[in-house]
């Protein structure tokens, strides 16, 4: 018991998590008495008593008896219910002491953490038979449970067994511990130890880490889909065809532009500059003339996906309903003039040799493409649409300003659609005060029959229309044109 607190210590501070303690910290030493019933009395101590004179061959044969008994007790097999004795579980320096295995006859839980079959079981393979320690150090007597005496067989006997106690005080944390004997002069304890919150809530962490890492990486992906194999996206399909014929065009269409900037870059002083680029275009005439039919004409490389055919429209595009404000042929038109203005311009001296080749023929422009079929027009009162009302929608698209217009669904039929705009037509002059100023028509488009009713002044206004007529069963929404 002289290293009593140095071992406490030591094995306090065992623990990764425990708060780290030092010999001031250990208080309160004493002695618990814990009380046992046995089956019965151990056999006193005899003293030695004097018998008869034995010869020297006497004491040889009983030698020889006592060991021969032995050899045969211990070659013979032992039974196995032998070996499931349960006074062969506890390994104890006491119970050669003891006799009979001992049982407790105490209930009480008097270390907070520590049950009475744990303390009862320490005891039993720890445990103290005369009192440990200092004579002065306190005792407590664990108070007996007179149930569990009153199980004992007659002729039991009562006896106690002793364990040294201290306490542990560091900061907010108390706890008690229970002493006993070990190997030698190793002393063994049990009870809790005082945890460092810290420690404790960083281990927490730790595992809940490592528990929500799992999950995370089964968890589906939500960013963007992975791309096709090479394999499936350089595939032709047939809505990508009209695409890649437009870039075939338009590299065609850049290969002229670049074989008259070539003569730009070399210098003027050379004289025979000219005549051999005058000779060169001529000759790239024919190759140029080899060009395919089905490629489409450089004029047409600035045509946009929405003013593409059905069929020629990419993939996944969304066709457009809109009517054409400005017709697309005036557009190809007005490119085609500012081509040929630029062309017509005196060159510069740096561009002699390209200006002294003749310049390409303008492809022959598109004829017009027909506008989509309206029916049924008119103004919300069922008159024709007035000049001002045409007037204003012109003024609007010349402003390049986005024409917000209600559209019906997309009916196969043409009179189910003029019966739709007919609806449309009263539902919608119950909440505009101006009637002149809307058109309402029938406009066909790729998907089918649509009934229209514009312009709007605002989205909002034609918003607020749109959610009264969604109120009523129709089935209307807000498009801009």
């Amino acid at each position: 018991m002289e290293r009593l607190v140095e071992q406490l210590v030591a094995w306090h501070n065992r623990h990764p998590l425990a708060l780290r303690i030092t010999p001031g910290d250990v208080h309160t030493l004493g002695v618990v008495a814990l009380p046992f019933m046995r089956g019965s009395r151990p056999a006193e101590a005899s003293e030695p008593t004097l018998t008869d004179e034995v010869s020297e061959e006497e004491a040889l044969t009983r030698a020889a008896d006592a060991a021969s008994r032995a050899t045969a007790a211990f070659a013979a097999p032992q039974p196995w219910w032998k070996a499931l004795d349960p006074r062969q579980l506890f390994a104890s320096p006491t119970r050669g002491l003891l006799g009979e295995l001992p049982w407790p006859v105490f209930s009480e839980r008097f270390i907070p953490g520590l049950r009475s079959a744990q303390v009862a079981q320490f005891a039993l393979a720890h445990g103290y038979t005369a009192q440990p320690g200092e004579a002065d150090w306190p005792q407590r007597i664990v108070a007996i449970d007179e149930s569990l005496v009153a199980r004992a067989s007659q002729g039991a006997w009562p006896m106690e067994l002793y364990l040294a106690s201290a306490g542990i005080d560091v900061g907010d944390a108390r706890t008690r511990v229970l002493i006993g004997q070990g190997d030698g002069s190793e002393l063994l304890m049990l009870g809790r130890r005082c945890l460092d919150k810290r420690r404790v809530a960083a281990l927490g962490l730790l595992l809940a880490a490592l528990l929500a890492l799992p999950a995370w990486l089964l968890w589906p992906s939500a960013g963007p889909q992975q791309e096709a194999p090479p394999s499936a996206a350089s595939a032709p399909s047939p809505a990508a065809s009209p695409a890649s014929a437009i870039n075939a065009g338009s590299s065609a269409a850049s290969a002229p532009a670049s074989a008259a900037a070539e003569p730009v870059a070399a210098p003027a002083s050379q004289p025979s500059m000219p005549a051999a680029t005058a000779a060169s275009v001529p000759a790239s005439s024919p190759a140029s003339a080899s060009i395919p039919a089905s490629a489409p004409p450089p004029a047409a490389v600035g045509v946009t996906a929405a003013e593409l055919p059905n069929e020629l429209a990419p993939a996944g595009t969304i066709p457009s309903i809109r009517p054409n404000m400005v017709s697309t042929p005036r557009t190809r038109k007005a490119a085609a003039e500012a081509a040929s203005q630029a062309a017509s311009q005196p060159p510069r001296p740096a561009m002699a040799a390209a200006a002294s080749a003749p310049a390409p023929k303008p492809a022959p422009a598109k004829k017009p493409e027909p506008a989509p079929a309206a029916s049924a027009a008119g103004t919300l009162s069922g008159e024709a649409p007035s000049e001002a009302a045409k007037t204003a929608t012109a003024r609007l698209a010349a402003r390049s300003q986005s024409v917000v217009a209600l559209v019906g669904p997309s009916l196969a039929s043409k009179s189910d659609a003029e019966a739709m705009l007919t609806r449309m037509r009263a539902m919608v002059a119950q909440t505009v005060g101006d009637r002149s100023r809307l058109q309402a028509e029938v406009m066909q488009t790729p998907e089918g029959w649509r009934a229209t009713i514009w312009p709007f002044a605002t989205r909002e206004e034609a918003q607020l229309i749109n959610a009264t007529l969604i109120a009523r069963g129709m089935k209307t929404r807000a498009v801009d044109f």
